[in-house]
């Protein structure tokens, strides 16, 4: 049996290119980006290193491919012993892993997103006219409209921990209206 045709090795290839992939994203990204404890610190460096968050980015999704496929070379290798654990073996091994790493890259673009939606990026887009005060009116159009769908203005306040009116909310709120607005 040729090489290319042992499922052994097939399966054993997708395997070891995964756990190249892995510590790449699970530790050496998250190492240089991500500071416990301090949301600023970490987006700071997600937007300095901003080819490091997107390459994590892309080993995810290389990552769900090369599992997917891992898990079918795993499948073709043991159905010949039993059909339903191989089965089990897609399900558990492959499919469900594989949907964390696409929720993961789902939350990644996200985090993208918010951080270089700040004040320090956003009002330059403004300027340069890169992003229309007409889309953002628009995208906070939408957000209110789910935040009002799903109900969070219906219901009091009852986190005892989120003051109603803080004077730091209120400083903040007065800058901003205080600020010029880009056009």
């Amino acid at each position: 049996m040729s090489s290319t045709r042992n499922p052994g090795r097939v399966a054993g290839l997708w395997y070891l290119l995964l756990c190249v992939l892995g510590p790449l994203r699970l530790i050496y990204i998250p190492s240089k980006l991500f500071v416990h404890g301090n949301a600023t610190a970490t987006a700071d460096n997600i937007a300095a290193h901003q080819w490091l968050f997107r390459f994590g980015i892309v080993a995810d999704l290389v990552g769900a491919v090369i599992l997917i496929v891992m898990t079918l070379a795993f499948y073709r290798l043991f159905k010949g012993v039993d059909q339903h654990l191989a089965v089990l073996v897609v399900i558990l091994g492959g499919v469900m892993p594989a949907l964390l790493y696409l929720v993961n890259v789902a939350s990644d673009a996200a985090t993208l997103t918010l951080v270089f939606m700040s004040a320090q990026t956003l009002l330059p887009a403004i300027q340069r006219g890169e992003v229309t005060v007409a889309t953002i009116d628009e995208k906070v159009r939408h957000i209110l409209r789910k935040a009002i769908e799903f109900g969070f203005y219906d219901r009091e306040q009852t986190d005892t921990s989120i003051p109603l009116y803080s004077q730091e909310g209120r400083k903040i709120a007065l800058e901003a209206a205080r600020a010029p607005r880009a056009r």
